[in-house]
């Protein structure tokens, strides 16, 4: 189950947040429109910043120490993906979208290790096959006055449920 619902939003989810992305920031959206080449580093930055996935939960398969904190064996993690991309210790000015961040690759959006994401490269592929499809189209991509945008209200996923944008 937990392929299905990976495949099918996170994909979905990570391309409104891109597009939102753009939108809000017109300079990196020049920036990419001119080099595209960017595109990879902004579609990682926007993971880092505003990935769709932000928790998941762990069952320890043993004893371990995090800190000063025991977890014991059978006992639920929750691991916060949101919280770890922002740490200002690892991502200096964490809340600002900055494609010219040099660490860009640690952030863990799509996980680490034996962990990582199984659809990660078709889910990069897919969006940025969408990206260029946009950026072909359309010169501009603007934010609207609608006050309908609006996000899910959830502790595991950032995403939009309705994002008006102004396409031109």
């Amino acid at each position: 189950m937990t392929l299905v619902v990976a495949g099918s939003e996170t994909t979905t989810f990570l391309i409104g947040n891109l597009l939102h992305a753009l939108a809000r920031e017109p300079e990196v959206q020049a920036r990419v429109r001119a080099d595209r080449t960017l595109l990879n580093i902004f579609v990682e930055e926007t993971l880092r910043l505003d990935g769709p996935p932000q928790r998941l939960f762990r069952i320890a398969t043993r004893d371990v120490e995090v800190g000063d904190k025991l977890i014991r064996k059978g006992e639920w993690v929750a691991l916060f993906f949101g919280s770890a991309n922002r740490d200002p210790a690892v991502f200096p000015d964490s809340g600002r979208l900055d494609i010219d961040r040099p660490n860009i690759r640690q952030q863990l959006s799509l996980g680490h290790g034996l962990h990582f994401c199984l659809g990660a490269s078709l889910a990069r592929l897919e969006v940025l096959a969408v990206l260029n499809a946009v950026l072909d189209r359309y010169q501009k991509i603007a934010l609207t006055d609608d006050p309908g945008t609006k996000q899910t209200a959830s502790l595991l996923t950032h995403a939009f449920v309705r994002l008006p944008l102004h396409l031109s």
